[in-house]
């Protein structure tokens, strides 16, 4: 199934990783996999932040 065309968004290229943004979001974060060892036990991943976008144009977020 295509989540982004079941739910209407649109995908645009991140700058530092594979997986797209959503045009659709306020704000992205582009991240890293750091740790996977938690994932089994508590379904925790640790993720390392290496680029963050906002949409300026949106003064009054959901």
């Amino acid at each position: 199934m295509d989540k982004f065309k079941k739910f209407g968004l649109t995908a645009s290229a991140a700058s530092s990783v594979r997986a797209p943004l959503i045009d659709e979001c306020y704000a992205s974060l582009e991240c890293n996999v750091i740790d996977i060892k938690l994932v089994t036990q508590y379904g925790i991943f640790i993720l390392e932040v290496v680029k963050a976008w906002i949409d300026p144009s949106n003064k009054h977020p959901r």
